[in-house]
C-alpha cells in the first residue's frame, strides 16, 4: 500500500561543491518521471524503499545541473 498523497514528498540535498544531486521521493507521481530519466542514462537509482512488497519511495542521483531550478515565464506589465 503507498502513501496517502498528503504524505508523498519530494526531496532535493546537494553540497554546494559537488557536481551532483540526491533526489529523495515518495511522490508516485515523480517516481514515474524520475524512473523514465534512469532508462535514459541521466541519472541513477540508488535506492528504493518497499513496505508490504510495493514501491513506497526512491532515491536518485542525478547532475546538479540537470535539477537546477530555472525561472517561469516573465510576466508583461502593460
Amino acid at each position: 500500500m503507498g502513501k496517502s498523497l498528503d504524505e508523498q514528498e519530494t526531496i532535493i540535498n546537494w553540497l554546494r561543491c559537488d557536481d551532483y544531486a540526491v533526489i529523495y521521493t515518495s511522490d508516485s507521481t515523480m517516481i514515474t518521471r524520475f524512473d523514465k530519466f534512469v532508462e535514459s542514462g541521466e541519472w541513477e537509482l540508488i535506492r528504493e524503499d518497499r513496505a508490504n512488497g510495493a514501491v513506497i519511495a526512491k532515491r536518485y542521483k542525478a547532475p546538479k545541473k540537470l535539477v537546477f531550478g530555472r525561472p517561469g515565464a516573465r510576466r508583461h506589465a502593460f
